[in-house]
Formats: C-alpha cells, sequence, structure tokens
C-alpha cells in the first residue's frame, strides 16, 4: 500500500466535503480515505463511497462485537470458508437470521470478487456495508494461526480476519476506521494474535478500541 503510507506521510489535495478527524486523528483518516480513494493503479481496500460529512462512532466499537462473534482458531481454509463461518457466528447469536445471513454472506463475498480485502501484515477486513436485513453495525473477528491464503496485497496469508457488516455506509466508515487502527498496527496484530480464548480476544479488543 505504497499510496496509503503516501498518504499518511503527506495529507495531499483535499477532496470536497468537511471530513473532520475520525477516531485515531490525521493519519487515520488519511489512511482510511486513501483506502478508499486510491488511484486506479492500486486496489480498492475498502468500499468506494460518495463524498462524505463527518462520521462520528459515538458507541465504543466493542459493542459492535460480542464475546460469540470472536474465533480463537478459524476452521475455514479458504476466504469463503472462513467469511460463512465468521457470518454463522451471527447468526448463531442470534444477530441474524437465515435470510439474512445467505443475504450477507452474498454481499461480502461480491466484495471479494472485486478485489481482495487482504490488506497486508496477515490482516483481512472482509465487509458489506449496506445490508438491507442488518439492524445494527456488526464486528466478527477470527484467529486463523496456519493462515489463509486472501490473494492479500503483501502476497502474505491471512492470520486475522475482522468482518464488518453494516446497513449504514457513513457507521460503516466509523467503525472501519477504528478497526483499521488495529488491522494496521504490526504490534497490536502479534498480541491479538496472541489470545488463545473468545474471551480473551475480545477483551483485549474492548481495551484496544476504548
Amino acid at each position: 500500500m505504497l499510496h496509503a503510507e503516501a498518504a499518511v506521510r503527506g495529507p495531499g489535495p483535499r477532496r470536497g466535503g468537511a471530513w473532520g478527524e475520525i477516531g485515531g486523528g490525521a493519519r487515520l483518516l488519511a489512511l482510511v480515505r486513501a483506502a478508499v480513494f486510491p488511484p486506479p493503479s492500486f486496489p480498492r481496500l475498502l468500499p468506494q463511497l460518495p463524498e462524505a460529512p463527518f462520521v462520528n462512532v459515538t458507541r465504543n466499537v466493542i459493542q459492535h462485537c460480542r464475546v460469540e462473534h470472536c474465533v480463537s482458531e478459524l476452521e475455514g481454509s479458504t476466504r469463503e470458508e472462513v467469511v460463512r463461518e465468521l457470518v454463522g457466528r451471527f447468526q448463531a447469536s442470534g444477530a441474524l437470521d437465515q435470510a439474512a445471513a445467505d443475504d450477507v454472506i452474498g454481499r461480502v463475498l461480491a466484495r471479494e470478487q472485486e478485489g481482495t480485502t487482504g490488506i497486508g501484515g496477515g490482516v483481512a477486513m472482509p465487509h458489506a456495508r449496506a445490508c438491507p436485513h442488518v439492524d445494527e453495525t456488526l464486528i466478527a473477528v477470527g484467529l486463523a494461526h496456519e493462515g489463509v491464503d486472501w490473494e492479500a496485497t503483501d502476497g502474505e496469508p491471512v492470520h486475522v480476519a475482522f468482518l464488518i457488516v453494516s446497513n449504514s455506509p457513513e457507521e460503516y466508515l466509523g467503525v472501519a476506521s477504528r478497526v483499521a487502527r488495529v488491522a494496521r498496527d504490526a504490534v497490536e496484530i502479534r498480541a491479538l494474535r496472541r489470545q488463545a480464548t473468545p474471551e480473551r480476544i475480545h477483551a483485549f479488543l474492548e481495551e484496544t478500541w476504548a
């Protein structure tokens, strides 16, 4: 993500709209905007959005992620299997019914067909940002100690997958920016990978996202 790194080092031309700072401040905002609005020669890691107003995530992000949505050892060995497994956690917890789960799986996998959400550093952020059958923004987190081939931008296997689904593109962007704070931090990701149970994963993220 050379473009993203360049965006962090220098703000570059400003697009229209008053975005303000999201969560992690100007550096994080630059990273998210670089992923959302890359030049044509770079992959789009987050969904293309129209010019958006300031997004204020007032809830602690951990409230979008239940303990039941954390997986300490994913069983899936492919992108599709991991997506289905994580969406299955939403369904098992009662956050999604069968119809909603099927719709979310279809949308997330369709997004993967547009380009990888493997952002490098052993992390993937699969997502669906405008799901009509989802009542609230949801996050699931899965660890894959053996690694999953996600066709990531750096060619490395994915060991941590953050699945984000939402019925609001604006709220999705705010939540994704908070998740990206951890996803792009190699030290935090190494620490997250050491958490051995769903409860420990959840507790770690609760402290990190506070």
